[in-house]
């Protein structure tokens, strides 16, 4: 018998657990090929094989993740907002939150004293330079229970009966987009170009001044972008036709959904199933099903491949996204040229990744 030294794999690019294998070589020879490489919490990464869900619950789960231009932040149960690109910081200067919204080179949080605050980031995508924030609006609205950010920021405030927008970042109210009509409470909104509205009991979903979706009552949840896409009340995703981005289309393939989100060239859904469905062009990886072939606007959804159980999902600016799964970790997937899926680098990853950041 031979004993054979396998050089180290490094765990954080391939996952691969310790173990210790009887091969064969030529002439009946037994060979055994100790692999040192040691497995880790973050599943199986790149390769884009399928990672698995990581037992129990990080030490601070997140409750509530945002994915921006080259940077992504979570909200966690202590209060505390992290945010990472090639590295990680914390945001203090504000009271503890319990959401997070980002688009751009600025994220929102709603704070549990029930108001906004925005921070920008900078020094994103230097390897030389630590990443730094400023905050820029504290304490805006009153009441606030929900965020909002694309080009502008949309806060829901005041019980449910206003929307007040203002252009990013959310220093002061600029504009109320919408109130209480005849006593329906807004039930979903979402920033865009420009902000869109459904009420509660309400025909339709108000982009503006136009009218979109006017057969749904009850959307479920509203993203939108140069395109809007929606989750009826039925929990059928549906999108509209843009000039650029996502495409129409009543049916993408995607199960019964519970919550979507969309950027200019992918969209992403949560099912009810806790599952996510992504389509789109595929730029870096965006759809999650470990492959890099660019598709047209046209393509049908992917499941992500990841055995996880996911509660909230956030597409970024740049082609990357990340999702809050259960035990509050954070995974994500797509473009990772700035850091933004909290592995500490910005190598190429072909598939989904537990992001390190969130332990």
């Amino acid at each position: 018998m031979v004993l054979v030294h396998v050089p180290a794999v490094d765990p954080m690019r391939h996952g691969t657990p310790s173990r210790i294998r009887l091969l064969r070589a030529k002439g009946g020879a037994r060979v055994v090929a100790i692999l040192v490489a040691v497995g880790s919490m973050t599943g199986l990464l790149g390769c884009g094989r399928e990672i698995q869900q990581p037992p129990g619950s990080a030490t601070d789960p997140a409750v509530s993740v945002a994915a921006g231009d080259g940077f992504t932040c979570a909200a966690r149960r202590s209060g505390d907002a992290v945010c990472w690109g090639l590295s990680t910081v914390v945001i203090r200067g504000v009271p503890p939150l319990r959401a997070v919204s980002a688009s751009g080179d600025v994220a929102c949080g709603v704070g549990r004293d029930a108001k906004a605050y925005c921070w920008t980031l900078e020094n994103l995508g230097s390897p030389n330079d630590l990443l730094t924030y400023r905050v820029v609006a504290r304490g805006v609205g009153s009441g606030v229970t929900v965020i909002s950010s694309n080009v502008s920021t949309c806060i829901l405030m005041k019980g449910g009966t206003e929307v007040g927008c203002a252009n990013a970042p959310l220093t002061t109210l600029l504009n109320v987009a919408a109130t209480t009509d005849r006593g329906h409470l807004v039930g979903a909104f979402s920033a865009g170009f420009p902000p869109c509205i459904a009420h509660l009991e309400m025909p339709g979903v108000r982009c503006g001044r136009s009218l979109q979706f006017p057969d749904v009552t009850g959307a479920r949840s509203i993203s939108a972008d140069r395109g809007v896409c929606i989750v009826d009340a039925a929990g059928t995703v549906r999108c509209t036709s843009p000039d650029r981005g996502i495409p129409a289309g009543l049916d993408r393939g995607v199960p019964t959904a519970q919550q979507v989100s969309v950027r200019d060239n992918v969209a992403c859904a949560v099912t009810v199933a806790a599952e996510v469905w992504c389509w789109g062009k595929n730029i870096y990886g965006s759809l999650g099903d470990g492959s890099y072939d660019e598709l047209g606007h046209e393509s049908k959804a992917h499941r992500v491949k990841a055995s996880l159980r996911f509660r909230s999902v956030s597409v970024g600016d740049d082609s990357h996204t990340c999702a809050v799964i259960e035990g509050g970790y954070v995974a994500c997937w797509g473009n990772n040229s700035m850091g933004q899926l909290g592995m500490g680098d910005s190598d190429r990853r072909d598939g989904v990744v537990i992001a390190t950041v969130v332990k």
